[in-house]
C-alpha cells in the first residue's frame, strides 16, 4: 500500500482484503456508541451504484466531456500523476474522485454476466476466474474511458500506483 499524492493507492485486491480484516478487528462503535461497522470491497453494482448518485448519464453529472474536469482527474488536467482525494466536485452524493485518478478494486471477479443480471438488485460477477473488477478509470484517460460504466480487470495481485480501493460498510453487518 501507498501514498502517491494522497490517492491511497497499490493496492492488491489481497493487500485490499487484509487491510480490511484489520480495520475490522479493530472496529469501532457506531455513531450510538453501541455497534461496530463492518467494512468491505464494494461489489462491482454497489461501486457503479455510488459512482452514478441517481444518473443514469454517462457521467454523475451528465453526459458532457466538456464538465468532467470539474469532477474527475483525467488525461486532460492530471499532469500526469494521482492527486488527494477531494480535489474535484462530488458526486450527487457527496463522493469524490469516482471518474479517473485511479482504478478502484471491486469484490467481483470480471466477466460477462448472465442474461437477466442487470436486472438484479446487486448481481454478482462470474463464481469462478482469476482476474478481479476495477471501475472508475485513471489519471491518463479520456473521458469516454472515465465514464460510469467503465470496467476493467486485472490479476488479483496486481498492484502499483493506479490501483486503488474504496470501501464501503456491509449494510445489517454491524456487529
Amino acid at each position: 500500500m501507498g501514498s502517491r499524492a494522497g490517492a491511497m493507492t497499490r493496492f492488491s485486491t489481497a493487500s485490499g482484503s487484509r487491510s480490511v480484516q484489520k480495520l475490522n478487528a479493530k472496529g469501532g462503535p457506531d455513531k450510538a456508541g453501541e455497534y461496530k461497522r463492518v467494512y468491505a470491497l464494494p461489489t462491482e453494482a454497489q461501486w457503479e451504484y455510488g459512482c452514478r448518485a441517481g444518473s443514469s448519464k454517462r457521467f454523475c453529472f451528465g453526459d458532457s466531456d466538456g464538465d468532467l474536469g470539474q469532477y474527475a482527474w483525467y488525461g486532460s488536467n492530471s499532469g500526469s500523476e494521482t492527486h488527494a482525494v477531494g480535489g474535484k466536485k462530488a458526486n450527487g452524493w457527496g463522493l469524490h474522485d469516482m471518474h479517473g485518478n485511479v482504478w478502484e478494486w471491486c469484490q467481483d471477479r470480471y466477466g460477462s454476466y448472465e442474461t437477466g443480471a442487470q436486472t438484479d438488485l446487486d448481481p454478482k460477477g462470474p463464481g469462478a476466474g482469476t482476474s478481479r473488477v476495477l471501475r472508475g478509470g485513471l489519471w491518463y484517460y479520456v473521458p469516454s474511458s472515465c465514464r460510469s460504466a467503465i470496467r476493467y480487470w486485472f490479476g488479483p495481485d496486481g498492484r502499483g500506483y493506479v490501483k486503488g480501493v474504496r470501501l464501503v460498510v456491509v449494510p445489517g453487518a454491524l456487529r
